[in-house]
């Protein structure tokens, strides 16, 4: 789109003011002193190669670098897994910038790249640059279990030691977030992910008093189940930064636009994870706590616990209910819930001797959303129709019948047939919007020979109830037995995303050489319909 710019008031003024900005700060006398931290504002996602080369790069310039703070502002995230990280002060953030036409976007102390191929160069050029302000921040942070709010007390001084010209000068607080698992390409976890800023994304106005200085002092709290803030994995960043408006860019169409000088001028950045802003009793472990960033998921489906015990415990112990696994020692351990429901979890952490607990009851619901479904009867004479039922959880379903009438349909129950003999297939798709979260999930399953078509198949209709069970023949053997199932012609054991696994005739099957999870047995009765049992392993 093309720019055209004109300056402030009259040609006199705005040279004189662009001249004024245009200078290296480098080149500043006297008091100047160098940056704590160098500011990178990384605009991306997690979804793009590029996006991807650029969290890797810096990671590796953090492995080398003391100073260097980084704020990562995810665009427009969407999937279930990672749309937390994106928010309104990353995208206040995006909108102040104005220049960001594509992702990923990178500034380096408020100034845009080019190439972010130059990323470490860009970096290292800011290093050795001077600055006329000092900037301190001081962090007190006061876990407050009870109530499950994290509050902090944050202490800013900013002053100017050295000449400078006028600035309108805006001071900025970020919290953001390290090591989210999440495997893309190259790119294993998530880092300097932004969550919230503080006010907002538009920070606060700094006002210098006559010696050229000014404080601030902010408290508040944070709410655990909105903030989704695990304070072990986080940082806070404080930079001021020049909004003076230098001149205005005007587009084609008309619209004026500010050209601001936008160069951070001092940041500092406190690791929240070391626990030395942490207050608790000296030497003693604060009550435990923990939280997980999926508290929904579907079934099969993983979740990341956090522990957010402060002080460092000699040793921890976690209890996941219907998880696996069921028991952990890991910090920030990763659960597999096979089966829906709601579960409880508990972390026990130890120190000095001294054991505390916390036990928290429906921490993640998981959804029975994956395609399961039942097939009456799964044996039938051709062009008789057969009624196929979803058993799972979903707002909608779409059907495939590869070889049936008709080919396709949607509904949560529908009816097929088929003309010839023959083993077929069904694929089923499912949709389901969550009405606690609002994250919509899509499952699809292609099921293997689950429907046989026989010129000498039972000829009944009718759905006959039979009291047939499916248990272990001993707790943690995996072998099953089946067990009322007078007559039975075959037994058929189903993963819940519709693959068939075994086939038998026999009243007894062994699981062991399966992974852990939820299973569907389809057992068939001599002029019976197929009745369709859960069981997990």
């Amino acid at each position: 789109m093309k720019l055209i710019r004109f300056l402030l008031c009259s040609a006199s003024v705005g040279m004189l003011l662009l001249s004024a900005y245009g200078k290296d700060l480098s080149d500043a006398k006297g008091d100047s002193v160098s940056y704590h931290f160098v500011l990178v504002e990384e605009f991306g996602g997690t979804w793009c190669n590029s996006c991807v080369s650029v969290a890797d790069s810096l990671s590796a310039l953090h492995a080398r670098m003391d100073n260097l703070a980084t704020i990562g502002y995810h665009m427009s995230e969407t999937r279930p897994e990672v749309n937390f990280l994106y928010n309104m002060d990353a995208y206040r953030r995006s909108t102040y910038y104005d220049t960001i036409r594509s992702l990923p976007t990178v500034f380096v102390n408020g100034k845009k790249l080019d190439k972010t191929g130059r990323l470490g160069e860009a970096v290292e050029e800011e290093r050795l640059k001077k600055t006329p302000y000092e900037l301190e921040m001081s962090v007190s942070h006061y876990p407050d279990r009870l109530h499950s709010r994290d509050s902090f007390a944050i202490g800013i001084q900013i002053r100017r030691i050295a000449p400078d010209t006028v600035r309108r000068l805006r001071l900025h607080i970020a919290f953001t977030q390290d090591r989210f698992s999440y495997n893309w390409f190259t790119q294993t976890e998530v880092n300097h992910a932004l969550t919230f800023m503080y006010p907002n994304g538009e920070g606060t106005e700094v006002e210098l008093d006559p010696t050229g200085s000014a404080s601030f002092s902010f408290a508040f709290g944070i709410d655990y189940a909105k903030s989704c803030f695990p304070v072990k994995n986080g940082s806070i960043t404080a930079f001021i930064q020049d909004q003076t408006v230098v001149g205005y860019d005007t587009l084609h169409t008309g619209t004026i636009r500010p050209v601001r000088d936008n160069t951070v001028l001092q940041a500092r950045q406190i690791y929240l994870g070391e626990g030395a802003y942490t207050v608790v009793e000296d030497g003693e472990v604060s009550d435990p706590d923990f939280q997980n960033r999926n508290p929904e998921i579907a079934d099969g489906g993983t979740a990341r616990f956090y522990d957010n015990t402060f002080a460092t415990a000699d040793s921890r112990r976690w209890e996941f209910e219907g998880g696996d696994p069921a028991e952990s020692e890991e910090e920030n351990p990763v659960v597999r819930y096979p089966l829906p429901g709601r579960y409880a979890a508990t972390l026990s952490v130890t120190r000095n001797g001294v054991e505390r607990s916390i036990r928290k009851e429906n921490v993640i619901s998981v959804l029975d959303v994956h395609p399961k479904f039942r097939i009456v009867p799964a044996v039938a004479k051709p062009n008789r129709n057969i009624k196929i039922s979803l058993i799972s959880e979903a707002d909608s379903c779409r059907w495939t019948f590869f070889g049936g009438s008709p080919f396709s349909g949607s509904g949560k129950e529908i009816s097929v047939s088929y003309p010839n003999e023959g083993s077929y297939d069904v694929r089923a798709t499912v949709f389901y919007k969550s009405p606690v979260t609002g994250t919509s999930y899509t499952f699809d399953t292609t099921a293997r020979n689950v429907i046989e078509i026989r010129k000498d198949a039972a000829t009944g209709t009718a759905d006959s109830r039979i009291a047939v069970q499916v248990r272990e023949t001993r707790p943690g053997s995996h072998r099953f037995v089946i067990s009322g199932a007078d007559g039975m012609e075959y037994a058929e054991v189903f993963s819940v995303n519709g693959n068939r696994l075994i086939r038998t005739a026999k009243t007894e099957f062994d699981l062991s050489s399966f992974p852990s999870g939820l299973y569907i047995v389809n057992i068939k009765m001599t002029g019976k319909h197929p009745v369709a049992c859960k069981i997990s392993k």
